[in-house]
């Protein structure tokens, strides 16, 4: 009836999406001064959004880039402090309704999980905010220490800043939207606690922090928070 052929008129709105990317890594020996990590990698994703009725379809061309570095010191003094950096970039769109898209959006499957020097895995755009890296930069210091036999803790910081204002964050865990008029998202922190201590028993305890920044107008300066505990038990 009338509804099977208004869905047979819809276009899919699923866009054809193609990624290519390449990475660099390696390590150096800095003598007494400790060890160094790098990784620099770099993303282009390309291909076609397709939305609309199959009588006035639109479609717009993709074309979006990002980029990755970062560098982690391992250094040589008590406690074996590693202090790292790392700067991520995905490319937004200035002209929304013009041209090519620009946005830079991820494959879908991504966890952004990973880990700087410490035992544990997490979320190193921010446990709280957890972004997918489209239309931002995020800017990244931490400083971890290993402590017993196979444990760590680490102190995070992020940065975080649109690169062309706009009134919405593709795919992070904060359901407020930013008014599209600053570029400021915001600063976050974490800690991350990690013990491996046991044969079959993994803790993980994080705390993470959020103050949002200028691009949320009236509520730029509120704060979030989250504590996160995990036990893994393997067998």
């Amino acid at each position: 009836g009338r509804a099977r052929r208004r869905a047979r008129s819809q276009v899919s709105s699923e866009p054809e999406l193609w990624w290519l990317g390449a990475r660099l890594s390696g390590e150096a020996d800095l003598k007494r001064l400790g060890e160094l990590e790098y990784l620099l990698e770099g993303a282009w994703v390309g291909g076609r959004n397709s939305a609309g009725w199959a009588r006035f379809p639109r479609q717009q061309d993709v074309r979006g880039r990002a980029l990755g570095a970062n560098v982690s010191w391992e250094i040589e003094l008590p406690l074996e402090p590693t202090l790292t950096f790392e700067y991520a970039f995905g490319s937004g769109d200035s002209r929304p309704k013009r041209g090519p898209d620009r946005n830079f959006r991820q494959t879908g499957l991504q966890s952004n999980e990973g880990r700087f020097d410490g035992v544990n895995y997490f979320h190193y755009y921010g446990e709280l905010l957890q972004p997918e890296l489209s239309n931002l930069q995020i800017w990244t210091a931490a400083l971890g220490f290993p402590f017993w036999r196979s444990s760590s803790i680490e102190f995070v910081y992020h940065l975080y800043r649109q690169v062309h204002p706009a009134p919405f964050l593709r795919d992070t865990r904060i359901d407020v939207n930013p008014t599209g008029r600053k570029r400021g998202i915001g600063q976050g922190w974490d800690i991350v606690l990690g013990m491996q201590e046991w044969q079959h028993v993994e803790i993980d305890l994080i705390g993470s922090f959020f103050r949002a920044g200028s691009a949320y107008a009236r509520r730029s300066g509120k704060n979030a928070f989250a504590l996160l505990f995990k036990i893994d038990f393997t067998f």
